[in-house]
C-alpha cells in the first residue's frame, strides 16, 4: 500500500516557518496525506501513544506544560537540571573569585593558615591554576624534607583553606632546611589567633546569579503544582510513561500525533539555537538558514555563523563541507602519504568543528542526531580540489570508486545550496561557486 513518507526535519521547518505560523503548519499537517491515512486505519503504534498521552495527563492534571506534548515535558526536566548545574557552577566562580580578591593580599610568603582538614601551613608562594589561587605551603606540623634539592611543598587550593591566622614569618633565603625547622618549631600554636577578613562583595553571589534565576522563571515549572514530581523525576509511574514515549519516538515519526509534536520540538531548538525568534518567526539567520536545504543544515549554518568559512580558499571551503555530506561512520587512514599538505584543511576541519561543539552537544541533549563527522571525506576533497589526478587521489584514500564519485557529486549539491546565500554572505557564494568548478572534472562531471 502506499504509505506517507513525511519526515520533520530542520530543513523542513525552518521553510514551512518562511511562510506559515505554527498554528498553520498544524492545520496543513492535519490536511495531509499522514492524516488521511490515520484517519482511514489507525495505526497500532498510534493507538499505543493516545493511551500513554490519556495516562500522562492524569499523571499531570493541569500541568503548565502541555501535557499533550511529552517532547516538552522531557525538555523541561533536561532544561531545569542544566540551568541548575550551570547556577551552581556559576555560583562556586563568584564565590572562588570574591575569595580570590580579599585573600590575595594576605595570602603572601610566610602567612600561616589552617587547612580544612585541621593542617596548620605556611605559604611558600602562590600560583594561578585555570583561574584558581593555588598555595605552595608546607604543614608546619610536619618535619621539613627535600625533594632533588627543594622544599616539598603542598599545592592548596583557596577553597580549602579554613582560615588565616594573625603570625606572618620572615622565610630565610634559599630555605635551608635546618633554619625552616627550627622556625617553625619556634611558633607557638597556642598563641596564633585567626583573623577576622572581612570578604569582599557577599552580595555579588546572588546578584551575580540573577540571570540564570531569571531563566528559571522562564520555566513553566517552577510556579506547577507537580513540581515535586517532576524534578528530579522520581514518580516511578511518570518515569514509565516518558521512558515509553521515548522508545516509541522513532515510530510515531510517521504518524500524524508523532509528524505535529516531532515539528514543535524542532521549532523549541531552533529557538533555543537563535533561528527563530519569541513570536515564531524566523530571525536573520534563520532566514539565510532555510536556504539551506541539506540533511545538516543548522550545522553548517553555525559553522558559517561562527565564522569558521571566513576568508578560506574554495580547496578548504570543499574539504569543509565534505564531512557533513558523508554519512556512514566509515574510518580510514590515508594509504599513502599525501603528495600535497593537508596542514591547511585539518586546521580548517578542526575550527569547524570547534564552531559547531555546542550546537553537537545540545543536540544530543535534546535527543536529536548527532552524526559523526570525519576528516577523510575532507582530505579526500580537498586533494581533488587541488587538482590531483583521479587514480593518485583512489590510491591515497582507501574507498570504491563508487562512494569517492558519489562522495564528489554530493559535496557539488551541498555548495550549490550554500551559493543560495547570495545576501547573507556574497564572499563565501563567490568562494563555493569555484570550489564547484575544480571539483566537477572528469570523471565526476555533472550538466
Amino acid at each position: 500500500p502506499l504509505m506517507s513518507q513525511i519526515h520533520i526535519n530542520f530543513s523542513m521547518t525552518l521553510n514551512l516557518l518562511l511562510s506559515h505560523t505554527p498554528i498553520e503548519v498544524k492545520d496543513l499537517l492535519e490536511r495531509s496525506f499522514v492524516a488521511f491515512q490515520e484517519r482511514r486505519s489507525e495505526s497500532k503504534v498510534q493507538r499505543q501513544w493516545d493511551e500513554m498521552l490519556n495516562v500522562l495527563k492524569k499523571a499531570l492534571p493541569r500541568g503548565n506544560c502541555d501535557t499533550g506534548d511529552p517532547y516538552e515535558i522531557l525538555e523541561n526536566i533536561q532544561k531545569r537540571i542544566e540551568i541548575q548545574k550551570e547556577a551552581s557552577q556559576l555560583r562556586k566562580e563568584i564565590r572562588n573569585e570574591r575569595l580570590l580578591r580579599t585573600y590575595k593580599e594576605y595570602l603572601k610568603p610566610g602567612r600561616i593558615f589552617l587547612h580544612k582538614n585541621k593542617g596548620v601551613y605556611v605559604v611558600f608562594h602562590t600560583l594561578m591554576d585555570d583561574g584558581r589561587l593555588i598555595c605552595a605551603a608546607h604543614n608546619i606540623q610536619k618535619a621539613v624534607r627535600r625533594r632533588k634539592r627543594k622544599i616539598r611543598l603542598r599545592k592548596v587550593p583557596l577553597d580549602k583553606i579554613k582560615g588565616l591566622y594573625d603570625c606572618r614569618v620572615s622565610l630565610p633565603e634559599g630555605y635551608s632546611v635546618d633554619r625552616l625547622q627550627a622556625l617553625f618549631d619556634g611558633i607557638r600554636m597556642g598563641d596564633l589567633e585567626i583573623l577576622n577578613v572581612d570578604v569582599l562583595g557577599r552580595e555579588s553571589v546572588e546578584e551575580g546569579l540573577e540571570p540564570v534565576k531569571n531563566r528559571l522563571k522562564e520555566l513553566p515549572c517552577e510556579t506547577c503544582d507537580h513540581m515535586k514530581k517532576c524534578h528530579p523525576l522520581r514518580n516511578k509511574e511518570l518515569k514509565r510513561i516518558l521512558r515509553r514515549f521515548r522508545s516509541l519516538a522513532y515510530q510515531m515519526e510517521g504518524e500524524m500525533g508523532g509528524v505535529w509534536a516531532s515539528f514543535k520540538r524542532h521549532l523549541r531548538f531552533l529557538k533555543e539555537t537563535g533561528f527563530v525568534d519569541d513570536m515564531d518567526r524566523l530571525t536573520p539567520d534563520g532566514y539565510w538558514a532555510s536556504k539551506l536545504r541539506l540533511d545538516h543544515p543548522l550545522l553548517i549554518a553555525e559553522a558559517i555563523r561562527q565564522g569558521a568559512f571566513s576568508d578560506v580558499s574554495p580547496e578548504v571551503t570543499a574539504g569543509c563541507i565534505a564531512p557533513f555530506v558523508w554519512d556512514r561512520v566509515q574510518e580510514l587512514e590515508l594509504k599513502i602519504e599525501s603528495p600535497v599538505s593537508l596542514k591547511d584543511c585539518e586546521e580548517a576541519f578542526h575550527r569547524v568543528l570547534n564552531s559547531i561543539e555546542d550546537m553537537r552537544r545540545l543536540k544530543v541533549r535534546r535527543g536529536f542526531e548527532n552524526p559523526a563527522i570525519l576528516f577523510w571525506p575532507g582530505a579526500a576533497l580537498y586533494l581533488w580540489a587541488k587538482g590531483i589526478p583521479w587514480e593518485q587521489l583512489l590510491s591515497i584514500i582507501p574507498v570504491d570508486e563508487g562512494d569517492m564519485a558519489s562522495l564528489i557529486a554530493r559535496t557539488a549539491d551541498h555548495l550549490r545550496q550554500v551559493t543560495n546565500l547570495e545576501e547573507s554572505h556574497p564572499r563565501l557564494v563567490s568562494v563555493a561557486y569555484t570550489a564547484i568548478e575544480q571539483i566537477l572534472r572528469e570523471p565526476v562531471f555533472l550538466q
